[in-house]
């Protein structure tokens, strides 16, 4: 009987990886196998969740021409936004870094600090 293959996780973001349905077909893997549904089911709670809050996409913050192009205030516009409408810090923070690509903000670790900065304070200014 054959053994299924197997990784050792070093580290992890929470994202999912942006071209994952080419690596599965890449390893002969079904993307709509167990691996993939259980990713899925993951992750639509949250986005019915968001959907139904009325919460509005990250996207539409950023094409908003109120913001001019600057993509941090369009990003803490949207984070108070959808802390407003009970988004926790760790949705916030996961939208955030997969709204746009942060590489300009330096290190894997800067990003992640912006992006937990610009939830944390977004959470403050609405409760207080």
């Amino acid at each position: 009987m054959e053994r299924p293959s197997f990784v050792r996780l070093r580290s992890a973001t929470g994202r999912v990886y942006s071209k994952a349905a080419e690596l599965f077909v890449s390893i002969g893997a079904n993307p709509n196998s167990e691996a993939g549904r259980v990713e899925e089911s993951r992750e639509q709670p949250c986005r019915r969740r968001r959907q139904r809050a009325g919460i509005r996409p990250l996207e539409e913050f950023h094409a908003d021409s109120t913001y001019a192009g600057d993509l941090h205030r369009a990003d803490m516009a949207w984070a108070r936004h959808a802390a407003r409408r009970g988004c926790t810090m760790e949705e916030i923070k996961d939208e955030l870094l997969e709204g746009r690509d942060l590489s300009k903000k330096g290190s894997r670790k800067r990003q992640l600090e912006y992006a937990e900065r610009t939830a944390r304070k977004a959470i403050d200014q609405i409760s207080g």
